[in-house]
C-alpha cells in the first residue's frame, strides 16, 4: 500500500491520464452520492527494449572539458 495523501494521488492519475499511461471511468451517481472513480492502466502495443543492445551510460557521456 502506497502511503500518500488523496490529493498527490489525483494529482498523478491526472498526470499518467494525460500522457495515456490510464483510462478514468467517472463514478455513476446512485441515492443522491456519485461513486469513486474507476482508473484502468492502459495496455499499450510497445516492443520490449533490450537492455543488452543499449550503450553504455560512460561511453555515451560527452568528453570532459579541458582547459
Amino acid at each position: 500500500m502506497a502511503k500518500i495523501g488523496k490529493s498527490t494521488a489525483q494529482k498523478i492519475l491526472v498526470k499518467w491520464a494525460a500522457d495515456g499511461s490510464v483510462t478514468r471511468t467517472a463514478g455513476i451517481v446512485e441515492g443522491g452520492r456519485r461513486a469513486a472513480d474507476l482508473w484502468a492502466i492502459t495496455e499499450i502495443d510497445a516492443e520490449p527494449v533490450d537492455q543488452s543492445d543499449a550503450a553504455p551510460a560512460e561511453a555515451t557521456a560527452a568528453p570532459a572539458p579541458t582547459n
